[in-house]
């Protein structure tokens, strides 16, 4: 659920919160600021839709979450995933080694 302007909740359909994830992945990926998705991504995302499927296409990727609210808590989501899952690797494995290694530079 997301909460609209008017201060009413509505339903995010599964595909536009896939859609904003795979967008913060690729912020991420290519280490940009968090902003670049609502004042570049989303902005190109929506002209070219229009150009390519027409408004009522347009309509539908201006449901994805912006990007700039939802990079930080989704790169946050991912980040605890991967550690729940290294923990649960590390816990079922009969053997455990930590190395450490003492740097010299200046």
């Amino acid at each position: 659920m997301k909460l609209g302007p008017s201060g009413t909740g509505y339903a995010v359909a599964e595909k536009t919160v896939t859609a904003s994830f795979e967008i913060s992945k690729l912020i991420a990926k290519f280490k940009k600021a968090h902003t670049i998705g609502e004042s570049l991504i989303k902005p190109c995302m929506l002209k070219a839709v229009e150009e390519l499927l027409g408004q009522e296409a347009q309509k539908k990727i201006c449901e994805i979450p912006p990007p700039k609210d939802t990079v930080k808590s989704i790169i946050q989501k991912m980040s605890n995933d991967i550690e729940e899952r290294i923990i649960d690797k590390i816990e079922c494995s009969p053997y455990f080694a930590l190395q450490r290694d003492e740097s010299t530079d200046v």
